[in-house]
């Protein structure tokens, strides 16, 4: 059954393979109405073509969590305010990621870090213990 949804040849092009033929390429071009993309595009702020290393390439992500707790650590949060941010802010930031890509695991330790260091309070080199109930 068909969904009666419409291509938007305009936001639409193709990628190829370095082995497939030139004329082929040009063939489906013209047919079709979609360029060509030579170069890496992204798309939802990820590259579509993903190199050797993930690590260089999720990067970002744990720049702009370490971003937000670094700007929440400057205000002053209960508890409760704490646990909302991290939840509903930070764990989602990189929810999308991991749902299309697999996240190489020192990146999640890395934000593992960012939201504890957040969470229990330490300034500076100041170093604070969770103790247990």
């Amino acid at each position: 059954m068909a969904s009666r949804q419409l291509i938007n040849f305009q936001k639409s092009s193709f990628f190829f393979s370095k082995n497939t033929h030139l004329h082929f390429r040009r063939l489906l071009s013209r047919q079709y109405r979609i360029s060509n993309v030579i170069g890496h595009d992204r798309y939802l702020g990820f590259p579509t073509i993903i190199g050797c290393s993930k690590t260089d390439l999720f990067t970002a992500i744990q720049e702009n969590v370490r971003a937000k707790t670094d700007g929440w650590k400057e205000k002053l949060l209960f508890p409760v305010g704490k646990e909302i941010v991290i939840k509903a802010v930070a764990t989602a930031m990189p929810s999308y990621a991991m749902s299309v890509f697999k996240l190489p695991l020192k990146l999640c330790r890395d934000i593992q870090y960012y939201l504890c260091y957040f969470w229990w309070g330490q300034q500076g080199s100041e170093s604070k213990i969770p103790w247990l109930k």
